[in-house]
């Protein structure tokens, strides 16, 4: 197996094992390779989807909003944290999700209050947020069984990711 191939897998499965612990709902994760990308996480729906959070967010954003900011970013910076985790720091160095990944957490962090002109900072600290959530035992475990169902059948729906992620954290 193709350290490329195993780096994706723990890459989606680091996004969507953060999503599913902060709310979202998967619709689906693939490591199926396309011209753009070698995978995704598919969520049901984000809190960017209403016009008006895009707009009050832009301007002055809420407590509400600033949480959602931050779920947003740890989603975003999870793939390369896992990624990493497993290849070590030069996994990222040739995927396509990771530049496009940090890209939006940077377009995200300018708008929460905390970021204050240092969004390096700040993406600096919320990365070590989510390395913090994913150094969870049960967090781990999550995101390497993900990957390893991955690895096998390439597309896993939201339901059975799910499903891995409840057995997975569960007491």
């Amino acid at each position: 197996m193709s350290d490329t191939r195993k780096g994706t897998a723990y890459h989606e499965a680091g996004h969507a094992v953060v999503g599913m612990k902060l709310g979202r709902v998967l619709e689906f994760v693939t490591i199926s390779e396309t011209e753009a990308t070698y995978g995704g996480a598919k969520w049901r729906s984000s809190p960017f989807d209403d016009a008006d959070r895009r707009e009050r967010i832009s301007c002055r954003p809420t407590e509400e909003d600033c949480k959602i900011i931050v779920d947003e970013i740890l989603i975003c910076l999870a793939g390369a944290v896992a990624e990493i985790k497993v290849l070590g720091a030069t996994a990222g160095e040739d995927s396509l999700g990771d530049q496009s990944d940090l890209e939006r957490a940077f377009q995200l962090a300018v708008y929460h209050p905390e970021c204050e002109g240092d969004p390096d900072s700040f993406i600096e600290n919320m990365s070590n947020r989510c390395r913090g959530m994913l150094e969870q035992p049960k967090m781990w475990v999550a995101v390497m069984t993900l990957s390893g169902e991955l690895l096998e059948h390439t597309d896993v729906s939201g339901e059975r990711a799910h499903s891995i992620y409840v057995n997975a954290v569960k007491d």
